[in-house]
């Protein structure tokens, strides 16, 4: 994701953290914690803190960022279950399904902030509405799902003599190829899809 587009979709979630997280003392340390499949020296985690920052959060004083790495997919719930042991006040869940799932798994009290990306919270049943928060998920989507449709309408658009595609897809975005192989079969394009089950 663009440095730029995590800000804004963080900005968005922040602003619907609960009125109980934001109105803390000043005093009051803010307890945030995340688990990543990319480093703390990320683009998007730079960002972050930087943003934390801007809105009066210095690291030591009154603003905590406890950050997980996982290797793995395989490793999230576990990070997220040892992340929840430490008390924190706000739970990122930001990237791919697993992380909210495994965030949910460990905790129905903690305020969890998410930001969906390559997944439907709402088709999932992780929240029931996009304008409230659901128990204690509170969010905002990346709006993938309906970029990669769009994409097949570019490309038919732009070679409409063109009768197959192929597009490479792996588990965390097969929620897009979906999408995406829906929209083909409408518009009349035959569309491959080749499945990646290693890291390249």
């Amino acid at each position: 994701m663009k440095r730029r587009e995590f800000i804004t979709l963080f900005g968005g979630a922040a602003a619907a953290w609960p009125l109980a997280v934001r109105a803390q003392q000043p005093t009051k340390i803010l307890n945030v914690g995340t688990v990543a499949g990319t480093p703390k020296s990320s683009p998007q985690w730079v960002a972050f803190e930087r943003r934390m920052v801007e809105l009066g959060y210095q690291e030591g004083r009154n603003f905590s960022f406890d950050f997980l790495e996982a290797a793995s997919a395989d490793e999230y719930e576990a990070l997220y279950r040892k992340l929840a042991a430490r008390g924190p006040d706000v739970i990122l869940a930001i990237g791919p399904e697993t992380g909210l799932k495994s965030a949910l798994a460990v905790t129905r009290t903690v305020p969890i902030v998410m930001i969906a990306i390559d997944y439907d919270p709402l088709a999932r049943g992780y929240v029931t509405s996009l304008a409230r928060p659901s128990a204690n998920v509170t969010g905002v989507i990346f709006q993938q799902i309906e970029l990669a449709a769009k994409r097949i309408q570019v490309i038919k658009d732009g070679f409409p003599d063109r009768v197959a595609a192929t597009m490479f897809w792996d588990k965390l975005s097969s929620d897009q190829w979906e999408a995406a192989r829906s929209t083909a079969a409408m518009l009349g394009l035959q569309l491959s899809g080749i499945e990646l089950r290693q890291p390249l």
